[in-house]
């Protein structure tokens, strides 16, 4: 009886271990093929779009804390410059 368990158990193994390589092969040949399919496969197109782009308000922030107090002449400098 051992010997049969141990037979039905191996073959099961043995299935189980055939499963699993078949789909590993699928995954690969899916892989692949989307692989091959981004890069060469794919037709190149072109996507050309007429935009009106409208004008930007800009919003320029100054740091009022003390531990940008070294650095405050060069926004000052950089608001008026931009303002």
């Amino acid at each position: 009886k051992s010997t049969s368990k141990m037979k039905e158990a191996m073959s099961r193994y043995v299935l189980l271990q055939k499963a699993l390589l078949a789909f590993f092969i699928l995954q690969t040949i899916l892989g692949f093929w989307i692989a091959l399919y981004k890069t060469v496969l794919q037709p190149s197109f072109s996507f050309d779009m007429q935009v009106h782009l409208e004008d930007v308000d800009m919003v320029l922030m100054l740091d009022a804390s003390n531990h940008m107090a070294n650095t405050s002449d060069r926004q000052h400098a950089a608001v008026k410059t931009y303002s």
